[in-house]
């Protein structure tokens, strides 16, 4: 049963390529080479027939480096490729260039091509939602298969069809009417950042780091709180924590005590955090273990079903990669660049913890920069704006512990240092696209797990 279904199911994808469309697509192409610049948007994948999309991936990769694509440069692209070979080689893409009745066509064979790749997409999920409903064998789980799903409506709302192409007359009188009038992002709550910033802004990917001990979870979720008081709905994915837990810091915070460690010393004012906190549009997912992908699943369905203002990520390290067999720098590369696609697709800030590695020993103190994110420069290359959390109390404290270790005189300066720091913290603005960087002094407080200013 199993290979008849199969059967069936290759045969009705056949039923869902149009090879001639393709062929002739190729050919417009390879005979006017002027009408590719009208469809570069098109991919390899989606053509049904496999041996044309390798042939328009080598067209691209020719008009990049601006060589010609007639069929006796591409027959060097596949002088070994089998399916070239079996489909007639040269002589084949020669007489896709013979079957050209009219260059103008493109555009309508290109839209006909991505219109059955989504069809074949839609059909390929559909069949996996079937399964998933009623083969208890199947070894995908639902919410897999609907997160496919919902990355084909990503990717179909994301699609440009067109070059996208303005001239400057077109484009600078809005400019100057958006330089009169700015628009502000949502409000981290702290005055000094929102004005060098403007605020997290739509589309943009915020990244924050910190090394270990440094506040990352209790800064992103300050945030997440104060833009939920304002009224923004922020969806925070928690793969370290559990809800209970990011909670508790919550409630830690409106109580102004230590909730989140179990000390409950006022009942009455954990009651009213309670109900402060029940009123937040602030939603939790804290599943262990998802790829960036997930995320953006997750993220883009609630979207729909709920309308979202922010994305938060705790923290990059955790986001499992597509492929784990991948080196470590194509992994972020990977989780970085879906991060700030899913920023575009949704039109909303995502922002992403990120944590550092420990500072060398005897170099524990020193503020972080750029440098110091791990394993990747698309960390800096995708962000838009990279800040670091760092708290010098957290330092000084972890000394004065071994002040009875050392000498009377050193022992008092350490415990004077570690006094001097307490609550302080500050939020190094080290990448901020159109805006200034500056150091943003605020306040930490470790009973509420939160800061201020």
């Amino acid at each position: 049963m199993p290979d008849d279904y199969n059967a069936q199911s290759e045969h009705e994808l056949t039923k869902l390529i149009d090879q001639e469309a393709e062929q002739a697509f190729i050919g417009i192409i390879l005979a006017e080479p002027k009408s590719y610049d009208s469809v570069a948007w098109m991919k390899p994948e989606y053509f049904g027939v496999g041996i044309h999309g390798k042939i328009f991936d080598a067209i691209k990769s020719l008009k990049i480096q601006g060589r010609e694509a007639g069929p006796e440069y591409l027959n060097q692209f596949f002088a070994q490729d089998p399916e070239l070979i079996q489909a007639g080689g040269e002589a084949y893409l020669k007489s896709l260039v013979m079957d050209v009745f009219y260059a103008g066509a493109i555009k309508d064979l290109a839209s006909r091509i991505l219109s059955l790749h989504y069809r074949r997409m839609v059909y390929t999920v559909a069949g996996q939602m079937k399964d998933a409903a009623i083969k208890p064998e199947f070894d995908m789980p639902p919410e897999k298969v609907l997160g496919n799903v919902e990355l084909i409506l990503a990717e179909a709302r994301n699609i440009k069809t067109s070059d996208n192409i303005v001239s400057a007359a077109e484009v600078s009188s809005n400019a100057l009417q958006l330089a009169r009038n700015p628009t502000y992002g949502i409000k981290s709550g702290f005055t000094y950042l929102h004005k060098i910033t403007g605020g997290f802004k739509p589309s943009q990917l915020i990244v924050i780091g910190g090394r270990p001990g440094m506040g990352k979870t209790a800064l992103g979720l300050t945030l997440s709180v104060n833009a939920a008081q304002d009224g923004k709905k922020v969806l925070f994915f928690s793969l370290e924590m559990s809800r209970d837990e990011l909670m508790q810091r919550v409630l830690s915070r409106y109580s102004r005590q230590a909730i989140h460690s179990g000390n409950i010393d006022d009942n009455e004012a954990a009651e009213s955090a309670v109900e402060k906190a029940s009123k937040l549009p602030l939603y939790i997912d804290d599943t262990a273990g998802i790829t960036a992908l997930d995320v953006s699943a997750r993220a883009t369905s609630f979207a729909r079903r709920n309308g979202l203002d922010a994305v938060v990520i705790d923290y990059l390290g955790l986001v499992k990669a597509q492929d784990p067999r991948a080196n470590k720098v194509h992994q972020i590369e990977e989780v970085t660049q879906a991060f700030k696609a899913l920023a575009k697709t949704l039109k909303v800030p995502v922002i992403l913890l990120c944590q550092l590695s420990r500072p060398e020993k005897g170099n524990e103190a020193k503020r972080p920069g750029l440098s110091d994110l791990r394993d990747s420069g698309a960390i800096e290359q995708d962000a838009d704006m990279v800040m670091f959390v760092y708290r010098e109390e957290y330092y000084a404290n972890n000394k004065a512990e071994k002040s009875e270790m050392v000498s009377p005189n050193r022992a008092a300066a350490m415990l004077a240092d570690a006094a001097a720091t307490q609550g302080k913290a500050e939020l190094i603005v080290a990448k901020n696209r159109q805006n200034v960087l500056d150091t943003v002094f605020l306040k930490f407080s470790g009973e509420g797990q939160y800061f201020h200013e």
